[in-house]
């Protein structure tokens, strides 16, 4: 525990605020004077800690550095500093909610260096006092900026910093490398009465940790830690591989209240990139922007439970070396999932990483209707092995567009009072599993001829992607209801969209009159549920039938 000559931490408040020349000055702000860890260690020592060469122990002259200093601001200036145990910075709040949390300052990244050997603790472990569970108490206004940590202790369970019920957390700058465990914990533990608010890590790189480069998941039953922003910040190496179906180390683990990432960066990370777990005290609201994952393995993203998550402008890459199995995956097999809204994505896996699906949906708990993965970009994929969608739903596409022979000979797909048309995008090779995306049909329609036809028999006209141009297919295969989408679709073939149904005459050709039996319109008929059919006959007269599709084109009943 930390104390101070006024007490502990929380007296900070009572502290006079000192400028940096030592007055306080009437034009500025006063602020208070960075003390020197410097003015803390044996004159012998400062050389070799400049030097990068030190063996000695910081440990115990920081500690009596933020015992004077109250918990600082301290600065520590260029050079390799050996830590060999934990530092546990202890706020007490006495009674109040609120005591000031410590301010840590360095040269820069590789300049100001911690070698980080602390197995009994974090090296840097915020804190507060008091019992947790009775009354809420937070360290407020921490910062950490302008240093790197290494962990030179091959082996050993090492974690740079922990922030238990820290508020107002600014960590800039920093460089945290090979840590044993993980590279920055968040937790919220049971009997905790809060957890963490408003932590901004701001051009922060974690790599080489053997746990998770930054762990800010809740215990089961919480999500309390809140507001927590990762801008341009990069996770790379990070994790143990195993086959755990459940990852226990990777990149990122989070549950929280409002997690944001904007313009990070997540790559080679063993198990998974960003894993949400599902658990009682479900995560809510994850918003991530601009933010690369690539070559990590296994996996980019899971979640096994979340409500509200939203990505806009991401991608997921992999190459022959660093495969994933699944780049984007969303399990409700135990917990809630819902509301998943992901807008712009690049995707790409070369022809080495087979067995791989983009995006999948699964889980009983899985609020399907509340999902959406739209605005994909395909940069390279679709080789065999490869596939795009797995248990998705999207927006639905108005229909569009109208069936007509021209002539005997030819069938035309053309443009009607709506002038797109939902079409499934597929890949190269047999790959069927692509996204339903509004098209707009071209103007002069797509064509399909009679070639081969057998004569007097009924065809369903199918609209496909056909290695990205719109095309029509002929078959004798009956349509379904595809229960993904809602569209109808080619009975074996849900990348087909049924647009109609045409007639052969005697000579193989195309019937082009008295053919409206066909496709006729769908009006409600005389009970809910029941819808009757309607059409024009070849003599020109209305014609009805309740019920029923009709059979020829003098069925039903003559209605005007």
């Amino acid at each position: 525990m930390i104390t101070n000559r006024r007490g502990m931490l929380g007296s900070l408040a009572t502290l006079p605020l000192v400028a940096a020349s030592g007055e306080a000055s009437a034009a500025t702000p006063p602020v208070i004077a960075a003390r020197s860890i410097l003015d803390f260690l044996p004159v012998a020592q400062h050389n070799s800690i400049k030097a990068g060469r030190s063996e000695f122990d910081c440990a115990p002259a920081i500690r009596a550095a933020l015992y004077e200093t109250g918990g600082g601001p301290l600065h520590f200036p260029g050079g390799t500093y050996v830590i060999g145990s934990s530092i546990e910075m202890l706020t007490d709040t006495g009674a109040a909610s609120f005591g000031p949390g410590p301010w840590i300052s360095g040269d820069g990244i590789g300049r100001t260096i911690f070698d980080n050997r602390a197995s009994n603790g974090p090296m840097f472990d915020v804190s507060t006092g008091g019992d947790r569970a009775k009354r809420f108490a937070a360290a407020i206004g921490i910062r950490f900026e302008g240093f790197s940590v290494v962990s030179r202790a091959r082996g050993v369970p090492t974690t740079a910093l922990r922030l238990r019920s820290a508020y107002n957390v600014r960590l800039f700058q920093l460089h945290i490398s090979g840590q044993g465990a993980d590279g920055i914990r968040i937790p919220c533990y049971v009997g905790d009465n809060d957890a963490s608010n408003m932590v901004s890590l701001e051009q922060v790189r974690i790599e080489n940790c053997g746990g998770w480069g930054i762990d800010s998941a809740c215990d089961p039953g919480f999500n309390e830690n809140s507001f927590i922003r990762l801008q341009q910040v990069f996770i790379q190496n990070c994790g143990r591989a195993t086959d755990a179906p459940i990852p226990t180390s990777g990149g990122m683990r989070h549950k929280g209240q409002v997690l944001t990432l904007d313009q990070c960066a997540f790559t080679i990370n063993e198990n998974v990139a960003l894993f949400v777990p599902g658990q009682a005290g479900l995560a809510q609201t994850i918003d991530i922007s601009g933010t690369a994952f690539e070559n990590n393995k296994r996996r980019h993203i899971l979640c096994t439970g979340v409500s509200g998550f939203k990505a806009r402008n991401i991608q997921f890459y992999n190459n022959d070396t660093y495969q994933a199995q699944v780049a984007c995956e969303f399990s409700g097999a135990r917990n809630t999932v819902r509301f998943v809204d992901i807008n712009g994505v690049v995707v790409r896996a070369t022809a080495g990483n087979k067995a791989i699906t983009a995006f999948r949906f699964s889980g009983e708990n899985l609020e399907s209707n509340s999902c959406r993965v739209r605005g994909v970009i395909w940069e390279n994929y679709d080789y065999p092995g490869q596939a795009r969608f797995d248990g998705v739903m999207f927006d639905a596409v108005p229909r569009g567009g109208e069936l007509v022979a021209s002539d005997g000979q030819t069938l035309l797909f053309k443009p009607g009072r709506v002038a797109t048309t939902p079409l499934r995008m597929r890949g190269r090779g047999t790959s069927a599993t692509g996204e339903w995306v509004p098209m707009k049909i071209p103007a002069n329609g797509v064509y399909i001829g009679n070639a081969g036809l057998a004569p007097n028999t009924r065809y369903e006209a199918y609209l496909y992607d056909n290695n990205a141009v719109m095309a029509l297919d002929l078959s004798r295969t009956a349509p379904v209801r595809d229960a993904v989408s809602g569209y109808g679709v080619k009975s074996g073939d849900a990348a087909r969209l049924h647009v109609g149904s045409v007639m052969t005459d005697a000579a193989g050709k195309f019937v082009r009159s008295g053919a409206g039996w066909l496709n006729p319109v769908m009006v409600p008929g005389n009970a809910p549920g029941r819808f009757t059919r309607i059409w024009t006959d070849a003599t020109g007269r209305l014609r009805m039938i309740d019920g029923v599709d009709p059979k020829g084109d003098s069925d039903g009943r003559v209605v005007g």
